[in-house]
């Protein structure tokens, strides 16, 4: 009777360590899905920022062009980079709203001001190299 008994206590205490392990293994799987997801919608603006930074490199006026409100950009010097920067901005969020809403809020951006950090990030890492190549070449 002992041994059925230690028997029976020795598969319980397997079984729990085998749901722990489990436990552990699903919630590392959620974990690591959402990094993904933020890192998908992450690219998903970056597709949307890339191109407007690269067109803004040497034709912000251009960028403008897909601006629906262009109340805060009244006192902006476009040709600066500050301005360059603000346009870029405002554009990808105003397509990125239509667009990707789903990663916008994602990665927390609720407006301009969450997006310059986005732009500014893509324009070092994306354009930036890529124009410097290009110029270089010219």
């Amino acid at each position: 009777m002992q041994n059925i008994i230690n028997t029976i206590t020795q598969n319980i205490e397997a079984a729990i360590a085998l749901v722990v392990a489990l436990a552990a293994l699903i919630s590392t799987i959620i974990i690591q899905y959402k990094k993904l997801k933020k890192l998908w919608a992450g690219l998903e603006i970056s597709d949307i920022v890339a191109p407007l930074a690269a067109e803004a490199e040497d034709h912000p006026e251009k960028v403008l062009n897909y601006i629906d409100d262009k109340t805060g950009l009244s006192d902006i010097d476009i040709r600066s980079n500050e301005g360059k920067q603000m346009v870029v901005a405002t554009a990808a969020t105003e397509i990125a709203q239509l667009a990707a809403p789903k990663a916008m809020k994602r990665l927390g951006i609720a407006d301009v001001g969450d997006m310059l950090g986005v732009v500014d990030t893509v324009y070092q890492s994306m354009v930036k190299p890529i124009v410097k190549i290009i110029k270089r070449k010219k």
